[in-house]
């Protein structure tokens, strides 16, 4: 027997319990390791510390290393073994660091030359979504004063005090999942299901159109917005399996007879899938969930007459595979995302409330009022922190069971009849494109992508400005397009999609 303990109390302890200590302590630390490179998922979207209106940008200015607030997110891309590359969301550009007259680690808008070189940053998690940043550049590390740095409507803050050759830690927050590789599985189970395109459309020169209880309106000219949609999906897109034109009309005037096109292009009429008469655009959106009975894929692309496919897209650009949920779903397509604010958002609604009998038709003030409308009922309805992205007026991926919650979501909403069964857009309606983004979100979890997309004023039409994968002609507010500029829309998109489909009557393709 060893004696551990001495008379007076002392003890001693034998090499091999202290051995066995250091051991364990050793497989203790060795573990805590592995753990937290287990942890170090950096697939998603970012922000500094935990509010979202903090972007990382680094600037050395008098051997000072400041953080500026752009309000920007930004993609961490892992390029090597715990190097990883910052890209900014909204700029879509490298975070990167130029050699100048002095060191400048900024967000670049140009393309890199031989006086600028691309950084990367080693991460360590220390967890607690705290991390180590290092620059693969200079080897200086990037470490907050304290653990919780607060940034609050400051534009600079300083980090440290003069030498930045301190090591300064941030805290890093994910804001949602993205996916930057995918695997064979995903691809494989994305490319096997079936995606359709579904596009609400109107042709307001058909003078055969009657919708009743509405106010007929007539125009002279169709800028043939439906025609280059319909092109740039089957030249882009060409793996969608259908395309459902849902509209008051009997037909499309440009198109073939309906038994020569039935195969790849679906008719579905307003009233046969609302039941009842409508020109409210939330409203058919709202019973877009519907859209099964007439044969829709589960998942499916939802476009206006004026979206278009500028260049190709695989199914993955849209959608994803979830593989606990052994289930295909719908991106969020956004680029930006902000936290709003309840209280401006409830005192921003009350003052718009009671001023919406000043509203006219198309109103910004109606558009504004039905983004708040859904925010406002949102609060209401979660009590939740609500994260916004930026409003997708663009191709939307959906999904049939996802706008089934969603309509069930709304049936509580105050003002019900003037979201779902209004005639035409009404102030106190919710703005279903911004309520679908808040559940989508907040609710579902949805994985979030970007696809490069433009907002295209009519006025503003050029070829050139149509090379991108997603863009969107339209007219803001009140705005009547000239005669001039509907032709010169029709020339412009003629010359990007010049090639008719076999769908098209030969003598009217242009």
């Amino acid at each position: 027997m060893y004696s551990y303990f001495k008379l007076d109390g002392s003890y001693k302890l034998n090499k091999k319990i202290l051995l066995s200590l250091l051991i364990f302590f050793l497989i203790l630390l060795i573990f805590h390791g592995i753990k937290y490179n287990a942890e170090l998922n950096l697939n998603g979207i970012f922000t500094i510390n935990s509010k979202l209106n903090e972007s990382l940008y680094f600037s050395a200015q008098n051997g000072t290393l400041i953080l500026e607030t752009k309000k920007r997110e930004f993609d961490i891309i892992q390029n090597s073994l715990n190097n990883y590359n910052f890209i900014s969301r909204r700029l879509n550009k490298y975070i990167g660091i130029e050699n100048g007259q002095k060191e400048e680690i900024c967000l670049y808008g140009r393309n890199y030359s031989n006086n600028s070189i691309l950084i990367s940053w080693k991460i360590t998690n220390l967890g607690n979504d705290e991390y180590i940043i290092q620059s693969n550049y200079n080897k200086k590390y990037l470490k907050s004063i304290n653990d919780s740095l607060i940034l609050d409507n400051i534009e600079f803050i300083s980090i440290c005090n003069k030498n930045i050759d301190k090591s300064y830690k941030f805290r890093i927050i994910k804001l949602f999942e993205t996916i930057s590789n995918l695997s064979e599985k995903d691809l494989f189970y994305i490319e096997k299901e079936p995606i359709d395109v579904l596009i609400k459309y109107i042709d307001l020169t058909d003078r055969s159109l009657k919708r009743e209880g509405i106010k007929q309106i007539y125009k002279d000219q169709d800028n043939e917005e439906l025609r280059y949609s319909l092109r740039s999906i089957l030249e882009n897109i060409p793996w969608v399996r259908k395309i459902f034109i849902l509209m008051p009309n009997e037909k499309v005037r440009f198109l073939k007879p309906y038994e020569e096109i039935k195969e790849k292009i679906i008719y579905v009429k307003d009233k046969d899938l609302l039941g009842f008469e409508s020109a409210n655009i939330h409203t058919f959106h709202f019973f877009l969930y519907k859209m099964e009975k007439f044969g829709i894929s589960k998942n499916f692309i939802y476009m206006d007459d004026d979206y278009f496919i500028g260049k190709p897209l695989k199914k993955s650009d849209f959608f994803y595979y979830d593989d606990k949920k052994k289930k295909v779903f719908p991106f969020l397509l956004s680029s930006s995302f902000s936290e709003i604010d309840k209280n401006n958002c409830i005192n921003s609604h009350d003052e718009l409330m009671k001023r919406r009998g000043e509203f006219k038709p198309q109103d910004r003030n109606e558009w504004s009022l039905s983004f708040l409308n859904s925010e406002k009922y949102f609060f209401e309805k979660y009590n939740i922190t609500l994260i916004s992205s930026h409003y997708t007026h663009n191709a939307i991926p959906e999904n049939i069971d996802d706008l089934k919650d969603i309509f069930l979501s709304v049936q509580n909403y105050e003002y019900i009849n003037e979201t779902l069964f209004s005639l035409t857009r009404s102030p106190l309606g919710l703005n279903m494109i911004h309520y679908y983004n808040l559940f989508q979100l907040n609710i579902n979890h949805r994985k979030v992508h970007c696809i490069p997309y433009k907002y295209i004023e009519m006025e503003e039409v050029e070829l050139d400005k149509l090379d991108t994968p997603l863009f969107v002609i339209n007219t803001c507010g009140n705005n009547i397009p000239s005669k001039k500029e509907y032709e010169n829309q029709k020339k412009v998109m003629a010359a990007k999609f010049p090639n008719p489909s076999k769908y098209e009557i030969i003598s009217d393709a242009r």
